[in-house]
Order: C-alpha cells, then structure tokens, then sequence
C-alpha cells in the first residue's frame, strides 16, 4: 500500500530526465560522460473540484514530510506503479472554488 493512493485528474505532465555532466577543455573539446545510469521521472499532478477532504490528504502528506525534505510511496494510476517520490517544491498552493470544492496542483520527483 502507497502512502500516497489519491488518483489525479488526468491530464497529468509527464518528464523523464537524464543528467548529463560535460567538462570543456581549453581546446574546446568536451566531455561528457552520465552522472545518472537511467532516467528520473517527474511528474505534475492536477486536482480540479475536490473536496477539503482529498486537500486534507494532500497537506497532512505535504506537512508530515516537511515539503520537500521526506519522500514517500506513491500510486500511480496511470502505470498501476508504485514510486518512491518526493515533493518538488517546499510549498503547494491551492484554490477554495466554491461550496467547500478546492483545486490544487504539485510537482512530485522521482527518489532513486
């Protein structure tokens, strides 16, 4: 079981990621050689019209790993994976729309 099970709206932004370390030289050569063997994923996940309790769920998990110092398990619905992810920022916005509905959206990055 995830820490994290609260499916997002779909429409989710996917990015795969490589990390790259280049060294010039004064002749202008370069190399570049991977400082990561395989990809790390983000992701930016989008919640419209949902109510304080699934923001609840999302600060109490925000608040419990200080932003983005802890990580925590997540469920990804799209993939039916469970990543070890993080937070991307230390802070998350959110929206009260009307009638108690709530909208908010983060980034979370993949913890190798």
């Amino acid at each position: 079981m995830a820490d994290l099970e609260l499916a997002p709206d779909f429409g989710m932004e996917i990015k795969p990621e490589y990390k790259t370390l280049i060294s010039e030289f004064e002749n202008g050569v370069e190399q570049r050689r991977p400082a990561w063997y395989s990809s790390r994923k983000s992701w930016r996940l989008f919640f419209k019209n949902r109510s304080s309790d699934d923001l609840d769920i999302i600060l109490d998990l925000f608040n419990s790993n200080k932003g983005a110092f802890g990580s925590f398990s997540w469920l990804n619905a799209l993939d039916n994976e469970i990543y070890n992810v993080r937070f991307a920022e230390d802070s998350i916005t959110y929206a009260n729309n009307s009638f108690g509905l709530f909208d908010f959206e983060f980034s979370l990055i993949e913890v190798k």
